[in-house]
């Protein structure tokens, strides 16, 4: 479909004057009050063109999702460029070097990119807590790669955590956390979490009223496993809550959990729906990425 300016005659009339004769009305001579009202409505109705122009623009060019705002990300402005995190492989191997690379940098990073997963987790474990039956004197969380402790900073602020854990198989993150963020963490443990199955992670079962990963499970390939270690983990009635944009792409992870469900060991309490994951990362594959919320409860 294409579009002729001289179409743009029935806008112009639309907004009640001419822009063949707007310079030379402008021109003639006024008082000073009345040109002074002119200039303001003429600069209001020009304003009133400016989004059927775009819609013009979009439609013949082809429209794209409003994932930017005045040319940039939500806010007003792209977060810190960091094209490593693509280009890195998805494998125990490649989060290793990527994050033990970016440790001390990523906090400012993630918050460049108009990241939340952290303060929507912390939400969903308040709302999970309040409703625990068990006591609420001692409400013991894992966090399930951790990472450089941003999750345990929200989680800690929010007064959601008694005893905290975490796990990550970034040696240098977890170092960051012990040199900068003392007290937030009670222990911190390095592990893969593909590696489950034969190298459990050293906790007792039964050990953790909720678990919390989020931004982790893109590297995971054993979901089954991961899911089976949480369950292993946590209270019977405890609560896991973890994010993932490929819930629906045929990766395995929705199939684990539903498998798990039908055997009876969790079931779903909780599934948002999609939402920006990184809103203001200057690279537009990662800028699409919408992800999930999931909240699965215990049964056991």
């Amino acid at each position: 479909m294409s579009y002729s300016l001289a179409g743009s005659c029935h806008f112009r009339r639309s907004l009640g004057f001419s822009f063949l004769h707007a310079p030379s009305r402008l021109g003639n001579k006024m008082p000073a009050s009345q040109l002074s009202q002119r200039t303001s409505q003429l600069t209001q109705r020009c304003g009133r063109l400016v989004p059927v122009c775009m819609w013009l623009f979009s439609t013949t060019l082809g429209s794209h999702p409003p994932v930017e705002k005045n040319g940039c990300g939500i806010g007003g402005a792209f977060g810190t460029a960091k094209p490593e995190l693509g280009s890195t492989p998805f494998t125990p191997e490649g989060a290793v070097k990527l994050y033990d690379e970016w440790a001390p940098t990523y906090d400012a990073t993630y918050s460049s990119w108009g990241v939340e997963t952290a303060e929507k987790a912390a939400e969903l474990l308040e709302k999970m807590r309040m409703k625990a039956t068990k006591s609420q004197n001692n409400y013991t969380v894992l966090d399930s790669g951790c990472g450089t402790g941003v999750n345990g900073e929200v989680l800690r602020s929010k007064g959601v955590v008694d005893w905290l854990s975490g796990v990550d198989i970034s040696p240098a993150s977890l170092d960051w956390i012990r040199r900068r963020k003392t007290g937030v963490y009670n222990n911190l443990v390095v592990a893969n979490l593909e590696d489950v199955a034969t190298k459990p992670l050293p906790f007792a079962a039964d050990t953790f009223d909720a678990i919390v990963c989020t931004g982790v499970l893109a590297y995971v390939q054993n979901y089954a496993d991961v899911f089976t270690e949480w369950v292993r983990l946590s209270h019977p009635g405890g609560v896991v809550i973890f994010t993932h944009f490929r819930w629906y792409a045929g990766d395995g992870s929705k199939s684990a959990a539903e498998s798990l469900q039908a055997s009876g060991k969790w079931h779903l309490l909780y599934e948002s729906d999609d939402s920006p994951y990184m809103p203001n990362n200057p690279d537009p594959s990662e800028r699409a990425k919408r992800i999930k919320y999931f909240v699965f409860q215990v049964n056991k």
